[in-house]
């Protein structure tokens, strides 16, 4: 009975940030692909707040290979993000015309 009201109880509760490996990254569209475990990879990641493939703003590009927290926006796992990063690529900064690369 404690092992089924367990079960009940954690499909409830929303999973809000996961580990993955980065296994591929499409700066273009500012979204990378990631690994979370063998039965799990998550497609089109956000790197940057909006997926539109401009280049405004801040982008951090992880390394291919490099773990990564992913949060998930409304709980729905077609829009996740990554939230830290433990390897950088390069970071992209774009301020109106100017920019840093």
């Amino acid at each position: 009975m404690k092992e089924l009201l367990v079960h009940i109880i954690k499909e409830q509760i929303p999973v809000q940030v996961m580990s993955g490996k980065v296994v591929s990254v499409d700066e273009a569209q500012a979204v990378c692909d990631v690994e979370i475990d063998r039965d799990l990879t998550l497609y089109d990641v956000r790197i940057r707040a909006v997926a539109d493939g401009q280049d405004k703003g801040l982008i951090i590009v992880p390394a291919v290979g490099s773990y990564v927290l992913v949060g998930l926006i409304n709980n729905d796992f077609r829009s996740a993000f990554v939230v830290l990063y433990s390897e950088v690529e390069k970071v992209i900064a774009s301020i109106d015309q100017s920019g840093l690369r």
